[in-house]
């Protein structure tokens, strides 16, 4: 009996490397949940544990008389490190982000120097609420201006 070898896994990486990219291009924080949570479900599934069962598995059914390139197997192998290092990253990140938006929060009721979007000089300013607004923070002084967080110069 002859067992066909596997010849989906560029197919399958290629899928996984689309999800990441959809969760890298995810903008706001919904949409970031809702991708972590599908990547978080494609993680469990596909994960090195399941690629390596793939390999071998493909190594144990292939042809002998026509054996598989061991190059395509380095290939693959550096591809899945790729996609595995590219969610990891993005899993930090996302901590990160998250981390900054609360950052952002402990602000409201404090005095604070920022420069200008008009004219550039330093102006003081108390913080009445923070405005998260897709990837941009802003915040809202009791004066009434808005400053977008990288505008700010400094606390106290």
């Amino acid at each position: 009996m002859q067992c066909k070898p596997i010849t989906n896994m560029n197919k399958a990486l290629k899928g996984v490397m689309a999800l990441v990219n959809s969760v890298n291009s995810a903008g706001d924080v919904s949409t970031v949940q809702d991708s972590a949570t599908r990547r978080a479900s494609v993680n469990s599934t596909f994960d090195r544990e399941a690629f390596l069962k793939i390999l071998v598995t493909q190594l144990a059914n292939q042809d002998p008389l026509e054996p598989l390139d061991q190059s395509e197997f380095i290939s693959q192998m550096a591809q899945f490190a790729s996609v595995e290092q590219i969610a990891n990253i993005k899993e930090e990140l996302e901590g990160l982000s998250q981390f900054f938006r609360f950052s952002a929060s402990s602000l409201v009721g404090e005095k604070i120097t920022y420069a200008d979007v008009e004219t550039g000089e330093e102006k003081e300013g108390t913080v009445a609420s923070v405005i998260f607004d897709s990837d941009e923070v802003s915040l809202k002084l009791q004066e009434g201006v808005e400053v977008p967080i990288e505008r700010l110069l400094s606390i106290g």
